[in-house]
């Protein structure tokens, strides 16, 4: 498995430094939202260099298949963060993983 960038190294430090993660789940999110985060990377890097569209194999043009990989692994990287409870979109909520009392809060109230 290739090591993760620098950058990805530096936004996870930063992560680490800032949030409590006590659970190696957890920790198992966060690395994967960092592969996704280089994968992202490089598959707009590749698209940068070769454009949106490439010749198919009949000739004609079509989207370049890196568009999909990069579509994946944003999506990939923001489940990640969700599932941390870092998501931008939810800054109003607390960050990191639920404590298990605000599990049963919630598992509570839905009766």
């Amino acid at each position: 498995m290739k090591p993760l960038s620098h950058k990805a190294k530096r936004l996870r430090r930063s992560i680490l430094e800032q949030f409590e993660f006590s659970d190696d789940a957890s920790l198992a999110v966060l690395d994967t939202a960092m592969r996704a985060l280089d994968l992202m990377h490089a598959a707009q890097a590749q698209v940068d260099r070769e454009g949106l569209t490439v010749r198919g194999d009949r000739g004609g043009t079509k989207a370049h298949p890196s568009l999909t990989t990069l579509r994946d692994a944003r999506s990939s990287f923001l489940q990640c963060l969700k599932a941390l409870r870092l998501d931008p979109e939810q800054a109003s909520n607390p960050v990191g993983r639920p404590t298990d009392h605000e599990l049963y809060l919630k598992r509570k109230a839905s009766r």
